[in-house]
């Protein structure tokens, strides 16, 4: 992660001293483009660590990682969706209108949904570090494996130790989950879907602003071209005096 943000500050460095396109401008077009943006990166994160651990989790496991994938992919869309919608490759769809907002709410609750069931005990996404151990650490794949504990419960009138002995399968121990980049981004992917619906409002009034400030030089400009006119007209009329 290191490698890459510095390649990133690298790159938005040297584009902007060569005065080519920095990742401000390019990003600030609209006051919900950058939440877009990230949410779009944490998105595709998402996206790839579940598919990397549907492939190594055991097959009873693959529920979460199954729904990680399709909400994340579905968030992928709509966001690339809207991006390209904020840069007028679809001018068809208004940027910052109700659809935008109605889309954000959307997501709000996807990635909510998306919390409940990945990051609860002993969700794929409930810890940073996971369990610590992974399939590809299993040499020997054991059937009907059980493990036997023992519980002291107490001692007896007899001074003598009371023993429990109890018997679980191996499938009802706790799963064996590998630390991934999953918990910072669905986090990541939630807020940023949370502040798209914070910052909509703000959008408005930039468009707003926008819409004004052209409507004002519209009228500049036609009211200098009407002065023209009569400032022409008033030449020719002196040119007619003049002949006479």
């Amino acid at each position: 992660w290191l490698a890459l943000f510095s390649c990133i500050y690298t790159l938005n460095e040297w584009s902007a001293s060569k005065d080519i396109l920095s990742i401000s401008e390019l990003t600030g077009l609209s006051a919900t483009l950058k939440s877009w943006w990230v949410l779009m990166l944490t998105s595709m994160v998402v996206l790839g660590t579940c598919i990397d651990m549907h492939v190594r989790l055991e097959a009873d496991e693959l529920d979460d990682t199954s729904v990680g994938v399709a909400l994340s992919t579905v968030s992928f869309f709509i966001s690339l969706f809207f991006i390209l919608v904020h840069y007028d490759f679809i001018p068809q769809c208004e940027q910052g209108g109700w659809l935008e907002l109605s889309s954000s709410f959307f997501l709000v609750l996807l990635w909510t949904i998306q919390l409940a069931i990945m990051t609860q005990d002993q969700g794929i996404a409930a810890t940073l570090t996971g369990s610590q151990c992974s399939r590809d650490e299993v040499s020997l794949r054991v059937e009907n494996c059980t493990i036997v504990l023992y519980e002291r419960l107490g001692v007896d009138e007899d001074g003598e130790m009371i023993v429990s002995r109890v018997e679980l399968a191996c499938s009802d121990l706790p799963r064996q989950v590998p630390g991934s980049n999953l918990y910072l981004a669905t986090w990541a992917s939630f807020f940023a879907s949370l502040n798209i619906s914070f910052r909509w409002k703000a959008q408005q009034a930039l468009q707003f602003a926008q819409a004004q400030q052209e409507k004002q030089e519209r009228q500049l400009v036609s009211s200098t071209g009407g002065s023209g006119e009569d400032s022409s007209l008033g030449e020719d009329d002196d040119d007619d005096d003049t002949r006479i």
